[in-house]
């Protein structure tokens, strides 16, 4: 833990919002707590991790880095987490499944070791082992196996399986937990992901309206990166009705 007491009260707030899904709010924190011990590494980790769900993907590399530079005095398991999110910040696909599978091997029972797997899965073009790492979740005691994320990540690869009737399924699932537990922002992604298997499905009023939900969330919270997402899944949709003026508009707002 962090020599200074305020640096360890702001780290521990600041993970405790992160699992609540308030990244705004943890990222302020997690700042705030480098800024008193920039030594201490899993400040950094959590503060890349809150970037990352912001969409700021240059700050998320630079916190990544950083805590993999000062997690040689870890534990093995937090060095492998570290290194984990590390290789996946630099987009090095790979590297990072094999760092959380390591972790998955060595604590089959951590769910935030198991959700990294499938995401790092989905990414590296494993959607298929990313279902397993899925299932194999969805066996955990419960309440583990109830959270959304778990649904959100089965919903994720399905999509890009091209299995849209299940990803539409799944993201609902993970939709309905997250607004039962007041994340915004999972909900966000979860109405995201709903939003891309229905405009697939052809249900293109229900995909508008899963997207426009989600940019409203994204637009509140400050998460450009989704809300140049959403803005650009619009455009696809108004594509899609033949409305090439209304796609044209979300594009450029998507640029901008």
């Amino acid at each position: 833990m962090p020599t200074n007491p305020e640096a360890a009260r702001l780290y521990a707030e600041g993970l405790e919002k992160l699992r609540r899904y308030d990244a705004l709010a943890a990222k302020e924190l997690l700042e705030r707590a480098t800024r008193l011990e920039p030594g201490y590494p899993l400040a950094h980790a959590e503060l890349s991790s809150a970037w990352s769900r912001l969409g700021y993907e240059g700050k998320e590399r630079e916190e990544a880095q950083r805590a993999f530079q000062l997690s040689k005095n870890l534990s093995r398991e937090e060095r492998l987490r570290i290194e984990g999110r590390y290789w996946r910040a630099l987009q090095r696909r790979d590297k990072a499944v094999e760092m959380y599978q390591a972790l998955w091997n060595f604590f089959p029972d951590n769910l935030e070791h198991g959700l990294g797997l499938a995401s790092a899965q989905t990414s590296a073009g494993k959607a298929k082992e990313a279902l397993a790492t899925v299932e194999a979740l969805q066996k955990l005691p419960a309440p583990l196996r109830d959270d959304p994320r778990i649904d959100l990540a089965e919903a994720t690869a399905s999509n890009v399986l091209g299995d849209y009737r299940w990803g539409q399924a799944a993201a609902g699932r993970a939709a309905a937990k997250a607004a039962v537990l007041g994340a915004q922002s999972l909900l966000a992604d979860a109405r995201a992901s709903e939003g891309v298997a229905l405009h697939y499905l052809g249900e293109l009023d229900k995909a508008l309206a899963a997207q426009e939900e989600a940019k409203g969330i994204y637009a509140a919270q400050g998460n450009r990166a989704g809300l140049a997402l959403m803005s650009s899944n619009i455009g696809n949709v108004h594509y899609g009705r033949g409305d090439l003026a209304g796609a044209k508009k979300m594009y450029e707002e998507a640029l901008a």
